[in-house]
């Protein structure tokens, strides 16, 4: 279940240092625009799931977005991981930037 979104880099920190069973601090990558919404006409924009919609965003959404990795970790009954290192299955890769030249 995801729980609110901390608004800051340092909020998630805190978080991530209770070091609660069974609460995870995942990084969940965005798309920035530098521009706003001026340009979004052109560029396009992403939904809430982060495919993008029309313009730029829709037509090289397949570059642009990530692509998910798979770590696995062994847990015992408790949620408490197990002291072995996660295994990587297949890293997340980060998707491609794409810079839009301006007039």
């Amino acid at each position: 279940m995801r729980l609110k979104r901390p608004r800051s880099t340092g909020g998630r920190e805190k978080i991530a240092q209770m070091n609660e069973v069974g609460i995870v601090c995942d990084t969940v990558p965005l798309r920035v625009y530098p521009e706003g919404d001026s340009p979004a006409h052109v560029v396009g924009f992403v939904n809430a799931t982060g495919v993008g919609f029309h313009g730029v965003e829709g037509y090289h959404d397949d570059k642009l977005r990530p692509i998910t990795g798979v770590r696995e970790i062994e847990q015992d009954p408790a949620w408490r991981r197990d002291p072995f290192p996660a295994r990587e299955g297949n890293p997340a890769r980060p998707g491609t930037s794409l810079i839009l030249p301006s007039t």
